[in-house]
């Protein structure tokens, strides 16, 4: 009963992955939600732009090529009063994205009028069990233009991710992070958010800090 169970999920998934496929192959949204975007009425896999959220695109776009970092737009955003995509707050990774996933809004092709999809699959963690992304070679992402969804020039486009190339350019040395025994496990007190380190005091001992009023301001206590 149970290898049937199993062979019924595989099944379904396996469907479910041709459907999205074929949506991709035609040059439509595969699924997923796009800030900016809502689902069209009339037919599946059509994107239609939401306004309100595209002036907010724009404005990322803006920010982030006259050298504002994503932390300090999403702190503007957030004293701004703007919804963010989910949650309840932006934040640096909303805005920045991974460079491995080429993921966030600074790098969604979709602003620019192209449709990418495959960028990454799920698989099972196997010890936790969790759904985890990983991401696909390129030769396997499915892309299509598709001019009448994009929000952003693709000349802004082009100048906003060769401005983040430059700046991830970072030697190693300075992209390296330790790892310490409590990393992870410490909360903040007021918010209950993480606690990240914030540099070291006069006599070399490490400070941390909330890193929710770190990357979103919506913490109350910016003390260390």
């Amino acid at each position: 009963m149970q290898w049937n169970h199993i062979r019924f999920r595989e099944d379904g998934a396996k469907k479910v992955k041709r459907g999205m496929v074929g949506l991709g192959n035609a040059g439509k949204h595969a699924g997923g939600r796009a800030y900016g975007y809502r689902p069209a009425r009339d037919e599946r896999g059509q994107l239609e732009i939401v306004e309100t959220e595209a002036v907010v695109v724009r404005r990322i776009f803006s920010e982030y090529l006259d050298g504002r970092s994503p932390r300090d737009i999403a702190h503007r955003l957030n004293a701004d009063g703007v919804p963010p995509p989910r949650g309840t707050s932006w934040n640096a990774s909303t805005i920045n994205g991974s460079r491995q996933r080429c993921n966030g809004i600074i790098q969604n092709g979709l602003y620019a009028g192209e449709i990418v999809w495959n960028k990454v699959r799920m698989v099972k963690h196997p010890v936790t069990g969790r759904r985890i992304s990983r991401p696909n070679p390129r030769e396997e992402w499915i892309e299509n233009d598709r001019t009448d969804l994009a929000i952003v020039d693709p000349k802004v486009f082009e100048r906003a991710n060769a401005l983040k190339v430059e700046k991830g350019n970072l030697r190693p040395e300075q992209s390296k992070r330790n790892v310490h025994i409590f990393s992870g496990l410490l909360k903040c007190g007021c918010c209950g958010g993480g606690l990240a380190i914030a540099g070291v005091d006069t006599s070399k001992r490490i400070r941390v800090r909330c890193s929710r009023h770190t990357e979103s301001r919506t913490c109350p206590d910016p003390t260390t």
